[in-house]
């Protein structure tokens, strides 16, 4: 509990104020899953009884913001703001606005740890972390692609290891197909050829698919190569 004394005396009047305590972060978004492309707000609160000063931080590193106007406050003193510039790779849908920080809109890069830190003359106080998991669906075809290693002609007999790659959250259910054709293969990442089969020749692909959306990769041509085999016949007379 905040505590907040005042004595006054014939001459004088004294106003003890303590320091913020613990702030807390509340975060208010459309629904209880946090999507990307979606409004999120973050809002740092304190009961400290003189202005406090907020700085936000994601995974314990301070935030820098484009420079906005000084956003309006009821507190007594007048709080104040501080605001930094915004790094040129960052994106500009994100703001801050006092004890308030905005996306708009978010994107899955966002996801972390988010505390901040109220401060004021008499102290500096640092809220628990809140985390933010950003739900994405998959983007485009240049983040879902299919590589096979070891690249080139495969030898019948060998091994090859085909691997899909996505950055989709949560984790994306694969199927594979080979000529068009799906593939009773585990919904996985990776899968691997081993040993290689001359009717494994064929043209292969993946598909990425969570509750949010789905996209296809890339295909790669496994080329297999026949050994050639050799035959001894022996004649007896």
């Amino acid at each position: 509990m905040l505590m907040t004394l005042a004595l006054q005396l014939p001459n004088a009047f004294f106003l003890y104020l303590d320091a913020p305590k613990n702030p807390s972060v509340s975060v208010r978004s459309p629904s209880g899953v946090i999507k990307e492309g979606s409004s999120v707000n973050l809002t740092c609160s304190s009961d400290a009884n003189a202005a406090a000063d907020y700085t936000w931080f994601k995974d314990n590193q301070p935030l820098l913001w484009e420079p906005s106007q000084p956003s309006s406050s009821e507190a007594n003193p007048v709080a104040k703001y501080t605001w930094s510039e915004v790094p040129t790779d960052h994106s500009l849908g994100h703001s801050v606005q006092g004890q308030q920080l905005s996306f708009h809109p978010i994107q899955s890069s966002d996801s972390g740890q988010y505390l901040c830190t109220a401060k004021n003359d008499l102290g500096t106080e640092t809220s628990y972390p809140f985390s933010i998991n950003v739900k994405c669906e998959q983007k485009n075809t240049q983040n879902n692609i299919i590589t096979q290693i070891p690249p080139g002609e495969i030898m019948e007999g060998g091994s090859v290891t085909l691997s899909c790659s996505s950055d989709a959250n949560p984790a994306a259910d694969y199927t594979w197909f080979r000529d068009n054709q799906p593939l009773p293969w585990e919904p996985r990442r990776h899968y691997t050829l081993d040993p290689v089969r001359s009717k494994d020749r064929g043209t292969y692909r993946c598909h990425a698919e969570n509750q949010y959306g789905y996209l296809g990769s890339n295909s790669v041509f496994i080329d297999v190569q026949c050994v050639k085999k050799t035959m001894i016949l022996k004649i007896k007379f």
